[in-house]
Formats: C-alpha cells, structure tokens, sequence
C-alpha cells in the first residue's frame, strides 16, 4: 500500500480497479452522512493518487466475488469500455455470465477513510452500488441515475461515464461494495 498526502490509493489504472480513499479517524459508522459528487471523465486518474496495487499484483483480483469480469475489449450486448479508459476494467455480469449479476469488492484491511473514488463507466439507473461499512444497520446505497450528467456542453459518453466521489462527513471503514445490475452494462473501474 502506498500513502501519498494523506490519501491511500487503491488502484489498478491498468489493469483493474481505480479506487481512491481518503484517510481518516475512526467514530461510530452510524453517524456518517454522504455526499456524492461526479464530474466527466475523460482520461488518468485525478492527479496526487499513486497506484496501491499493479499489473504484478495478483492481490487486487482477489478482492473481488461474484458474477461479474476482469475484461479488457468490449463485448456486444454485455459490456463497453468506459470511454476514455485503456487497460482492465470490471463488467457487471461477466462475459461467461447469465444476463444480470454482481461484483462485490471487498475493502479487508482499508479504513478508515474519509471518501472512496472510482470510475463508473455506462451510469444508468439500473446500476446500483451498496457501500457496507463497519457499524452500519443497511448499506448506503446509489444508483447510476443519480450521478448522470444533463449538462448540455458535455458529450453523450462525459455525461455517463463518470469519476464518482462518496464522501462521508465522518471518517468510516467500509467492509464492502456490491456492484449490481440485472441485465448488461455496469462497468468500473
């Protein structure tokens, strides 16, 4: 793991996961209010952010259980690279999948933070996250349709695919996130 300015990042630009967490002090997860933020991505990971995890770093795949795919290329009627993105990227169901599934990303070991980043790529509705975090009586939960963009300057492809920011007013430390859909198209990275 490596901590840069405060933040430790967890991230496979190439290949798998871009995460980032911001460090923070521990109080009861109970009391966390969240805030989210997106803005259009275009390409690379917001500047400060060193990778935790590499392409040498098996450890990274194996966070992840579930019904979902490490790809790299897009798959007709299952999944598209998020545009802008080069490298691995998980699919939410995997190619070999039945239509509909979910990915579940383990966070053993991280905590606390302050926010957690990710790029989601093909943001709609029917995409829904569920962050666990330790003390927590239900998971937080978001869909894709409230992180899209209708801002009329940005492209078609700015507009959903999006560098998503959760941010919580207290430091907590997240258990897990579960990535689901129950059709095609739920990429992240």
């Amino acid at each position: 793991m490596i901590i840069k300015k405060g933040l430790i990042h967890m991230s496979v630009m190439r290949p798998l996961m871009t995460a980032m967490l911001a460090l923070g002090s521990a109080v009861p997860a109970a009391a966390v209010t969240f805030t989210i933020t997106s803005v259009p991505y275009t390409a690379g990971a917001p500047a400060g952010y060193v990778a935790m995890c590499g392409n040498t770093d098996p450890a990274c795949r194996n966070r992840w259980t579930g019904a979902y795919g490490i790809v790299s290329t897009d798959l007709l009627n299952k999944h598209l690279t998020p545009s802008g993105w080069t490298g691995e990227y998980v699919a939410v169901p995997g190619p070999n999948d039945p239509k509909g599934g979910n990915a579940t990303l383990s966070f053993a070991g991280i905590g606390p933070i302050n926010a957690w980043s990710f790029l989601w790529g093909s943001a709609g509705a029917s995409n829904v996250i569920e962050l666990t975090y330790a003390g927590s009586v239900s998971p937080f939960v978001i869909n894709g349709g409230q992180i899209t963009s209708t801002n009329v300057a940005e492209t078609t492809a700015e507009q959903i695919n999006r560098w998503v920011t959760i941010t919580g007013d207290v430091a907590f430390t997240p258990t897990s996130a579960r990535f689901a859909h129950p059709s095609y198209a739920f990429e992240a990275t």
